[in-house]
């Protein structure tokens, strides 16, 4: 694979995502799906979106403490 071929598959991947990425989105979208059907709408007023479970790998990991608070919200 030349740089021009590698510069044409980033693009491409920044249009269609491929990998983890992209596996990791149709996981939240399931995710929120069956989070909303269960919803207590009296507890969660407004739906739950696709952001709501998709990883964030940029910022630092949740410590223990950090989890569980958001458990709690979500239940």
């Amino acid at each position: 694979m030349d740089s021009r071929e590698l510069t044409e598959w980033i693009a491409f991947s920044s249009i269609e995502p491929i990998g983890e990425m992209r596996a990791d989105f149709r996981m939240a979208n399931q995710m929120m799906l069956i989070a909303n059907i269960n919803r207590d709408s009296t507890k969660h007023p407004s739906p739950f979106s696709v952001k709501d479970f998709m990883p964030n790998w940029e910022n630092k990991p949740q410590s223990v403490h950090e989890q569980i608070k958001i458990l709690k919200r979500l239940a």
